[in-house]
């Protein structure tokens, strides 16, 4: 099995990039999967404050601008709680969502296995181990995150660089596989 790994702040579009990578790869025949380290997470942390008003990640994935409104019953975004939930469980096991998601890859039958949030020193060690493509994905003219998380891997090398200077869906689709074409033998 293959692994692809995407890295890139809020808004660069790692979300769309392993939607048609995920595309890209099927017309070629190879079976894909789909994964992130947040989703555990966010699964886990709906689990615990679902009583408060925080939405399952399909809501959050389907209502985007969501995850940025301030939660009347908590006091904070959608976003700010999946952060200081991870946070809090890795103070517990710093190692915790490498964990669940080496188990995820372990059982994956997938020729390919795409990684859509790439965030964390241990979770960019954990990949390269595996010997996976890491591609960061830049988003020129996006605001620039005051979220922590969005820049833990700035110092990192990415194998791959993928500038998403796109403006619509189809131009989008159209650059994806046009870098696929170029770095991924299928």
């Amino acid at each position: 099995m293959k692994i692809i790994a995407l890295n890139g702040q809020k808004g660069a579009g790692k979300g769309e990039v392993a939607r048609f990578i995920r595309d890209f790869l099927h017309f070629h025949k190879l079976t894909t999967h789909i994964v992130g380290y947040g989703d555990v997470m966010k699964d886990r942390c709906y689990d615990v404050f679902n009583v408060s008003g925080l939405q399952d990640r399909a809501y959050y994935d389907m209502m985007r601008e969501e995850r940025e409104k301030v939660l009347p019953q908590l006091g904070i975004t959608p976003r700010e709680c999946w952060i200081r939930f991870a946070e809090s469980m890795r103070a517990i096991d710093p190692l915790i969502w490498v964990k669940s998601m080496d188990d995820d890859l372990k059982h994956s039958k997938a020729d390919v296995t795409i990684v859509h949030d790439l965030r964390k020193p241990v979770e960019y060690d954990a990949l390269s181990n595996t010997k996976a493509t890491m591609i960061r994905i830049i988003r020129p003219g996006i605001k620039v995150s005051t979220d922590l998380v969005d820049h833990e891997l700035n110092d990192k090398i990415f194998h791959h660089q993928f500038i998403n200077d796109c403006y619509g869906l189809e131009a989008l689709r159209s650059k994806v596989y046009g870098f696929m074409k170029e770095i991924y033998v299928v």
